[in-house]
């Protein structure tokens, strides 16, 4: 009997070259994909601050207009607080919080009266490192987020 020295019919594996060029490939695939998933996230964020802002606004008009009373709205160590006049003092009303990575700064502390109309007049900045935006508020109370 002689023995061969070539590959066998029955014998199964793969070549260093085969498995180079998948984990090549992996890695490129891996690569695009981190990359959209970093994209993603930042226009998550930058979105949810927004949609935060853009509530916490609406909300005031809302409830001054509901509850027949003025409602003021103002920032405070990185979130939006909701206060009610009652008995002639501020009370905290509501509360919403920031969002992680992105600065929301207000020029101004809007108190919407019970008609729906605010005074002062006010825009937030809402910015992360990739994206800026700004939300007016008009004498009416409407809200309008226009991008920077």
């Amino acid at each position: 009997m002689s023995k061969s020295r070539g590959k066998k019919s029955n014998e199964r594996g793969f070549t260093l070259v085969e498995i180079f060029v998948t984990l090549s490939i992996g890695a490129v695939v891996l690569v695009f994909g981190l990359n959209s998933y970093q994209s993603f996230s930042r226009r998550a964020q930058i979105g949810t601050a927004l949609r935060t802002v853009t509530v916490a606004l609406n909300t005031a008009r809302f409830h001054s207009v509901h509850k027949n009373r003025k409602i003021k709205v103002y920032q405070q160590e990185g979130c939006i607080v909701l206060m009610a006049k009652e008995g002639g003092v501020w009370q905290v009303y509501q509360r919403y919080d920031a969002v992680k990575d992105v600065v929301v700064t207000m020029n101004n502390g809007p108190v919407f009266s019970p008609f729906g109309s605010v005074a002062p007049l006010c825009s937030v900045t809402v910015e992360s490192n990739y994206y800026r935006y700004k939300v007016s508020l008009s004498m009416a109370g409407r809200v309008l987020v226009t991008a920077l």
